[in-house]
């Protein structure tokens, strides 16, 4: 377990926000971020999109955080937290996952999201590729308050970038059936017109 914990970095609000536009997030939608370490994510789905959050976080420090900040945010009845491995447990049925974990826990989680998650939920991973997937979007956000770098949004979803992904090994005439076929491709046309 002491093997797969990435370390805790706080994602900058600005960050959080634009990755949760990102999403898409309407309200109402259950928002679930893996590894959610202070809360940020689930504290801003609540309070800023309308949105129910679960997080799920292996130290319980953290856990204790991320409830605090719902409760001083006045979210605490929207947000849940679970204290435990997210490898080992089954995973919420959420419209929207949130990310922020090294490439080798992405490559280990993979096969989870691709299993567990409906068809059409959305996947945003922070600065790391979820190896196998191929991201429908990727988009930088410069964090010029706190941190000054930019950070890498990738933007996955669930029946299309792991089957997109499949598809482009078989060739474009596969890749053109799985695309045609996708119950997100509304989603992602609407996305690009924007």
């Amino acid at each position: 377990m002491a093997g797969r914990v990435s370390p805790f970095v706080p994602t900058p609000w600005r960050v959080v926000r634009e990755a949760l536009r990102v999403a898409d997030v309407k309200p109402g939608e259950l928002v679930c971020d893996l590894g959610c370490g202070d809360g940020r994510f689930l504290v801003a789905a609540a309070r800023d999109f309308g949105a129910r959050a679960v997080g799920v976080e292996i130290r319980r420090d953290l856990v204790e955080k991320a409830l605090f900040n719902a409760f001083k945010s006045r979210v605490a009845e929207f947000v849940k937290v679970l204290h435990g491995d997210f490898l080992s447990m089954k995973l919420p049925k959420a419209d929207v996952v949130t990310l922020y974990q090294l490439t080798s826990l992405n490559r280990l989680l993979a096969p989870k999201l691709s299993c567990q998650l409906p068809r059409g939920a959305r996947v945003v991973s922070v600065d790391f590729r979820i190896p196998g997937w191929i991201p429908v979007k990727k988009f930088t956000v410069l964090d010029e308050e706190s941190t000054g770098r930019g950070y890498d949004l990738y933007l996955y979803v669930v029946g299309l970038s792991d089957d997109l992904c499949r598809a482009s090994r078989r060739g474009a005439e596969e890749l053109q059936r799985v695309e045609l076929r996708s119950p997100r491709r509304s989603f992602l046309l609407a996305r690009e017109r924007q």
